[in-house]
């Protein structure tokens, strides 16, 4: 989200809980602590009780930022960041069920590195850091609702635990709390179509440092592949995000200023069949409103401990 303020900052997509940079006049603080596109195939199927890891590894370059018409922000120019994600989520199956449907836990604590620079008129601000994000924790309820059909609902605590300061040129957390209902489907044939969807609202708390309330966020992951005898499904996949209300600073609310991102890209999948996966995806940010302009990878593997 763009506005023409001292000291607000400029998002950068793909963080678990998302980095953002400060800049001088103009800047954005884009609302998501989800971290877009980061879902692909099997997102609610749920595996036996026990305790599972996924190790992410997510690599980011935005290459501009855009306004409310998508188009590039002259007064901005050799904008670049670059990020570098390793997010570790630990999931916890309990042989329990709650309201008809399998009780889960998870948990995830990223650690990045980011480098960024952009020139705003006369004036060159970059800043690199590299440390944790912040804390993300889930909880759910598992469905079967066919043969091949499962469901998730659940909801997402996101807790202020990265180093923020507002005078920094670079920060690795957002400052402020956020919660998220949100749901899953996945549609899965051992060989065939698959899909999955994953999707929230993400209403969002204020950020006390800086006086900025960024407007609730409806998203969503998606996945469309078809799955081969080998284990391996392949396919597009990608995210929609987009504002639904509002951002807000000391001054009231500021129009014309919400951010809706459309990307898509290639994805892999292999599942092993004895407990372990691995996938792929790129993602490129074809449709940019009022945020970064760029492209995701995500690397994955998910096992039982």
């Amino acid at each position: 989200m763009i506005q023409n303020s001292k000291n607000r900052q400029l998002s950068v997509l793909g963080g678990i809980a998302a980095l953002v940079i400060s800049c001088g006049a103009t800047a954005m603080e884009a609302p998501s602590v989800y971290p877009m596109g980061i879902a692909n195939f099997g997102t609610a199927v749920v595996p036996p009780p026990g305790f599972y890891m996924v190790e992410s590894l997510g690599h980011v370059e935005l290459e501009s930022v855009r306004n409310n018409n998508g188009d590039p922000i002259p007064a901005i120019r050799n904008f670049s960041t670059k990020l570098e994600i390793l997010s570790t989520r630990v999931n916890w199956v309990p042989d329990t069920t709650l309201l008809g449907g399998r009780l889960l836990f998870a948990a995830v604590l990223p650690v990045a590195h980011i480098d960024s620079t952009r020139t705003a008129g006369a004036v060159t601000v970059a800043g690199r850091k590299s440390g944790t994000l912040d804390l993300t924790l889930n909880t759910g309820l598992a469905y079967d609702l066919a043969s091949n059909l499962k469901g998730v609902i659940g909801l997402s605590i996101y807790a202020p635990t990265g180093t923020y300061n507002i005078h920094d040129p670079v920060n690795l957390g957002k400052n402020h709390w956020a919660i998220e209902p949100m749901g899953a489907l996945s549609y899965v044939n051992r060989i065939g179509l698959n899909a999955d969807i994953t999707g929230g609202l993400i209403f969002n708390a204020k950020n006390r440092a800086s006086g900025y309330t960024s407007g609730t966020e409806l998203h969503f992951d998606y996945a469309l592949g078809w799955a081969f005898e080998n284990g391996l499904t392949a396919g597009l996949a990608g995210f929609y995000w987009k504002q639904i209300d509002d951002d807000r600073n000391r001054n009231g609310i500021i129009r014309n200023n919400r951010t809706e991102v459309l990307a898509v890209g290639p994805v892999v999948k292999y599942d092993s069949g004895r407990g372990w996966n691995l996938s792929a995806q790129y993602e490129k940010m074809v449709t940019v409103k009022n945020n970064a302009k760029g492209d995701i990878v995500w690397l994955k593997v998910g096992f039982k401990l």
